[in-house]
C-alpha cells in the first residue's frame, strides 16, 4: 500500500483520503478484518459480482460503475488489450484460491501463486 502510494503525484497523493475496507482473512478458519487503506484492491462485492457460497459476504457494497461484465473489464493502456486483476476477496470453496476477474469481466478463482494484474481502488 505505502510503496504503491508514495510512487503517485503528489497532486493526486493530497487528494486521496483513507477509508474503512473491510475483507476476509481467508485460510482454514476465515472471518472478516476491518482496515483503513488509502489504496485498496476492490472485493467481489464492490466490483458487483459477489456470490454466496463463492466468498465470504460482507467486505463493502457494490460501487455503481459496475454493473455487468463489460464494467468490470480493464484495458492496458500500453497495448489496448484487456487484462485479468486480482480482487480482495478469497474463494471460499478454497482457501488458497483468490478472486480475480478475467478477460470478459466474470469473476473467478486462481490459486494465490498465479501471475495477474492489479487494479487499486482509492477515494479524493
Amino acid at each position: 500500500n505505502e510503496d504503491v502510494y508514495e510512487a503517485l503525484p503528489e497532486d493526486l497523493k493530497s487528494l486521496i483520503r483513507p477509508v474503512e475496507k473491510i475483507s476476509d482473512t481467508g485460510f482454514y478458519y476465515p472471518s472478516l478484518k476491518t482496515t483503513i487503506d488509502k489504496l485498496w484492491l476492490p472485493s467481489d462485492e464492490e466490483l458487483n459480482g459477489a456470490v454466496a457460497g463463492q466468498v465470504i459476504m460482507g467486505q463493502g457494497t457494490p460501487y455503481p460503475i459496475f454493473t455487468n461484465n463489460m464494467s468490470r473489464v480493464k484495458t492496458k493502456a500500453s497495448n489496448g488489450q484487456n487484462y485479468i486483476y486480482w480482487t480482495r476477496s478469497s474463494g471460499i470453496t478454497n482457501m488458497h484460491f483468490f478472486r480475480y476477474v478475467d478477460l470478459s469481466g466474470n469473476l473467478a478463482s486462481n490459486g494465490a501463486s498465479s501471475k495477474q494484474g492489479v487494479v487499486f481502488g482509492f477515494c479524493i
